[in-house]
């Protein structure tokens, strides 16, 4: 059983943002950053490739705007997908040649419908998938997106539209896919002085939005899509008091607390802290299209219930650090669970818990941390393949794992 007390990490998706807008501001910029998960030192080493200068002093980060250098760059975003959707077109706005590299699944994770708009605008590639290099200074205009792409594609034109001489329009086709994390995004400029004009499916930043540093600190927001894997697991029988967690954040992945309720959980607001107890295990049935992020720890929920669950919606899935559809659906299986998936559709059939068993994280922080969590629920141990895959994003997860009251072994 996990129960006790912890304080969120700070968010993954926040952090990078605010790196990201201090870089490209007009003056050094201050924030704490007490978590350096792999995906944020991503991040950090290409600003700094872009000519950023980034000054750690203990827990805080002095960011010193990105002084153009003349020299080919070189942007190596390792396994973040975050970094590279953002960076691409920022980078490509700053220099007139890049070479940009990844490891792991990122060459293989989609990023077409980004290029062929940047290449509208006045850049060319090598190739549409990495490695490749650009040619061409991006330059203002109109930039056409469909709405079933990462949302991300979209932030990464945010964050670049004030470095543009003139009006900047971002016109998406279709329903946006995890549109909170867009107005993330336009928060973020907001705090830099940068204004979004949103109309339906248009975005639209005027000439002359640039970045301005007008708050003398930026703190970066607690993370909803780590705190849900502790918080589900004191629905599955501990109690568990989350701290640092913002209720009027707009995370998408804040939806747990709903999710959890809905699962039976009683759910207590105390000194902006958050207390979540054992559910009654009800039924799931849940649209994960927004929150895909929370589909693995959601499928060990649901093996806790005693009928059929279904998450749906999951086509982005496919597209994550491993196709997470199936990479969740072989977790659960293995585990002595069964689930399947239809279309894009996971069906879970509860059967009151998990056997135990081996478990491949697929390379996939959020398979390996949701495997741990279902120890909770499984008759025998957990083996997980690669567990270290949680560095990606929550570097202490197993810390916390332990100082909650879960046992674990290194093998």
């Amino acid at each position: 059983i996990i129960s006790g007390e912890i304080k969120a990490i700070q968010s993954k998706s926040d952090a990078h943002r605010l790196l990201i807008a201090s870089s490209l501001s007009d003056k050094a910029t201050k924030i704490q950053l007490s978590t350096k998960s792999k995906d944020i030192i991503s991040t950090i080493d290409c600003l700094i490739s872009l000519g950023a200068n980034i000054v750690e002093k203990y827990n805080y980060l002095y960011i010193y705007p990105i002084n153009r250098q003349d020299d080919l760059i070189y942007l190596n975003f390792n396994e973040s997908g975050s970094s590279f959707r953002f960076l691409l077109p920022v980078a490509t706005s700053l220099y007139n040649e890049v070479n940009f590299s990844g490891e792991g699944r990122l060459p293989e994770r989609p990023i077409k419908d980004l290029l062929f708009t940047l290449e509208e605008n006045g850049v060319s590639f090598s190739s549409y998938k990495l490695p490749f290099k650009s040619k061409g200074k991006l330059v203002s205009g109109n930039f056409n997106l469909p709405g079933d792409v990462s949302s991300q594609y979209i932030s990464g034109l945010l964050l670049t539209a004030p470095l543009l001489n003139s009006d900047t329009k971002i016109n998406v086709d279709g329903v946006i896919e995890s549109s909170q994390y867009i107005d993330m995004t336009i928060d973020t400029l907001k705090k830099f002085d940068v204004e979004v004009i949103k109309d339906n499916n248009t975005f639209l930043i005027e000439k002359n939005s640039k970045y301005k540093t007008i708050q003398e600190e930026y703190k970066i927001e607690g993370d909803w899509s780590s705190a849900a894997f502790f918080l589900a697991a004191a629905s599955l029988g501990g109690v568990v008091r989350y701290s640092n967690l913002n209720i009027e954040s707009k995370q998408p992945d804040k939806i747990i607390l709903k999710i959890l309720n809905g699962f039976g959980s009683q759910i207590i607001f105390e000194n902006d802290d958050i207390i979540v107890y054992p559910a009654d295990f009800n039924n799931l049935d849940i649209d994960i299209s927004q929150c895909p992020d929370l589909v693995p720890i959601l499928a060990i929920l649901a093996t806790k219930t005693d009928s059929t669950c279904y998450l749906r919606n999951g086509k982005r899935l496919r597209l994550k650090e491993s196709d997470r559809l199936i990479a969740t659906e072989n977790m659960i299986n293995s585990l002595g669970g069964k689930a399947e998936i239809r279309g894009d559709d996971l069906i879970i059939y509860g059967t009151n818990g998990l056997v135990g068993g081996e478990v491949d994280s697929y390379m996939d922080h959020r398979i390996a941390m949701a495997a741990a969590i279902g120890s909770i629920v499984s008759r025998e141990d957990i083996i997980i393949k690669n567990a270290q895959v949680v560095d990606k994003s929550y570097p202490n997860f197993f810390d916390d794992f332990k100082a909650l009251g879960g046992i674990y072994n290194v093998i």
